[in-house]
């Protein structure tokens, strides 16, 4: 449901909300009065509130966290009033961030609320002045910003839980494992969403957000394909095993981490810089090579990745170890090992991928041996396709 179909249910319309705001919230020519909130997206019910932020330069004192409420028809409306130079102030220091180097290994300096607001600010529906419609740039962060500022959140905060779920199966704790990779997949999708410019932060629209993906979604992850929308995954990969053993509780787990490691590739693919993302789009085989059919085995719950300009960092999180280097080609097979791929077709997909050169196998094997202590269990690059 959009702002005019509920407008038009409460028996209102943009004309009256506005008139409403000018006469209660203050509003004048020099303020500029947006819609946000569920409704503001189109994927707000008949419940939803009515969500109105202002943003004035008149003085509205130091905490910017002004809330006029109202009535218009049947529609309670809740307006947030804040400051110009607030607004001004948090665009700053969104722009300043954005153009300190990537680094995932420590929480941005922004609150939930900012990156909602922010996020808001970016997102909403302007309703006054209406003769500048969404040209506003004082109130309009980049959305690509915003997105880079969620991305950065979810990140951070992915990786905190692959240690704790390396932790938890060292314990023996299978259950906590599972709770903590429900809570790595909700963070993943937040990186996901973040991939398209989806930046609404709320983990209620997590779903509705992702029924919005393009229908060829899953051909930009690295991930073997389900054949299912985005939202459909997401459903299914909610679904905790029926039973606490150890060998369902780790399958979860890696299946979360496999699918958490393909989104925040993607995403940072496609939006860190600002020019255009160098998305490798993988094919498949039409049918399964017939050579190969033993699936690859899992990599460690906590292997995490960082880009590099030429190659891929790889390593285990809180290990003291150095990392391992891998070109674009094996870290493409290395994402591959996911305990439902094979051999081959993960050899297929990069050949593919990088025109054959180097082989996959040869590619393969290689992995296999810089790769061997992150994989579950450790293969051995000798024994060759089943």
């Amino acid at each position: 449901m959009n702002i005019d179909e509920f407008l038009h249910l409460k028996g209102a319309d943009r004309a009256s909300l506005v008139a409403s705001a000018q006469s209660l919230a203050e509003l004048d020519e020099s303020g500029v009065l947006l819609a946000v909130g569920s409704l503001a997206e189109g994927i707000g019910t008949i419940k939803s509130d009515m969500d109105l932020i202002l943003v004035t330069p008149r003085d509205v004192g130091v905490a910017p966290h002004e809330i006029v409420s109202w009535v218009v028809g049947k529609c309670i409306v809740d307006c947030r009033v804040l400051s110009s130079t607030y607004v001004e102030g948090l665009l700053s220091r969104l722009d300043e961030w954005s153009r300190m180097p990537w680094d995932v290994t420590k929480p941005a300096d922004f609150s939930y609320d900012e990156l909602l607001l922010l996020h808001r600010l970016s997102a909403g529906v302007v309703l006054a002045p209406v003769e500048r419609g969404d040209n506003v740039p004082k109130v309009r962060p980049s959305r690509r910003k915003v997105a880079r500022l969620k991305l950065q959140g979810a990140r951070h905060m992915a990786r905190t839980y692959q240690v704790d779920m390396a932790g938890l199966k060292d314990a023996a704790d299978f259950r906590s494992l599972v709770f903590a990779a429900q809570e790595l997949l909700g963070h993943a999708v937040d990186g996901l969403l973040a991939a398209f410019m989806q930046t609404n932060p709320t983990p209620k629209w997590r779903s509705r957000l992702l029924e919005a993906l393009p229908g060829d979604w899953e051909t930009c992850l690295v991930l073997h394909p389900t054949g299912l929308q985005a939202h459909q995954l997401l459903w299914r990969l909610h679904r905790i095993p029926e039973e606490a053993d150890e060998a369902s509780c780790l399958a979860y787990g890696y299946r979360v981490t496999t699918f958490a490691r393909a989104a925040f590739l993607l995403a940072e693919q496609k939006v860190l810089g600002d020019g255009p993302d160098e998305t490798r789009r993988c094919r498949w085989p039409a049918e399964a090579p017939q050579r190969g059919r033993v699936p690859l085995p899992n990599l460690e719950l906590d292997v995490d990745f960082r880009l590099l300009d030429d190659g891929v960092a790889v390593g285990r999180l809180n290990e003291l170890g150095a990392s391992t280097s891998l070109t674009s080609a094996e870290f493409l097979m290395m994402l591959l090992f996911d305990g439902v791929t094979t051999v081959r077709e993960a050899e297929w997909v990069v050949e593919d991928a990088f025109g054959g050169e180097p082989s996959g196998e040869a590619v393969y094997r290689s992995v296999c041996e810089k790769c061997r202590a992150y994989l579950v269990p450790t293969l051995d690059p000798n024994a060759g396709p089943a």
